[in-house]
């Protein structure tokens, strides 16, 4: 798993560049910053080892309710650009209607676990296969192990993670007090 950088300079309220763009293309929909972290995120890849020979691209999928997201969105644009199948699409919380950002690690797990990760058809276009597992930010990491966990379950041979940003926030790694 990896992060293209940290939202916020450490020890500031100023964000990095890549956090600024991200936060810009998540609540503005801004297209110059869509472009940007596409363009990002395309460099990145092909820089990678592994992450350069994957098969296909998956973004974590919106909450229930939402149609789309900002991984979906800039997904979308990378799978066209390395030429890689986009399986998101093939991917759909059922019951994802709650944010995980105030949650623990133990209440992040079940609420993911109730959530009913559905992957459409996966032994015809996961089965063996190195996926790349795309989100917007990284804050405790229990989205995308336990998406890249139903992912190799469904027949993956590999995923890898991207996340645009990183948090500087780790405190909801521990029980609230």
């Amino acid at each position: 798993m990896i992060a293209l950088d940290m939202n916020f300079v450490s020890g500031s309220d100023d964000y990095t560049e890549t956090g600024k763009h991200e936060h810009e293309a998540k609540e503005n929909n801004d297209q110059d910053s869509i472009k940007y972290l596409t363009d990002k995120i395309v460099e990145t890849i092909q820089e990678l080892p592994f992450y350069k020979h994957a098969d296909g691209i998956a973004c974590i999928p919106p909450s229930t309710g939402k149609e789309t997201c900002l991984p979906q969105i800039i997904g979308k644009g990378v799978a066209e650009a390395l030429g890689i199948s986009d399986f998101t699409e093939k991917l759909k919380f059922v019951n994802k209607d709650k944010s995980l950002q105030d949650e623990t690690v133990e209440d992040k797990w079940a609420t993911l676990a109730g959530s009913e990760l559905t992957v459409e058809d996966p032994e015809k276009d996961l089965a063996g296969k190195v996926v790349i597992l795309l989100d917007d930010l990284y804050q405790s990491g229990s989205t995308m192990h336990y998406t890249a966990m139903d992912l190799q379950q469904a027949g993956a041979a590999h995923v890898l993670g991207v996340a645009i940003v990183k948090s500087r926030r780790d405190d909801d790694n521990t029980e609230k007090k």
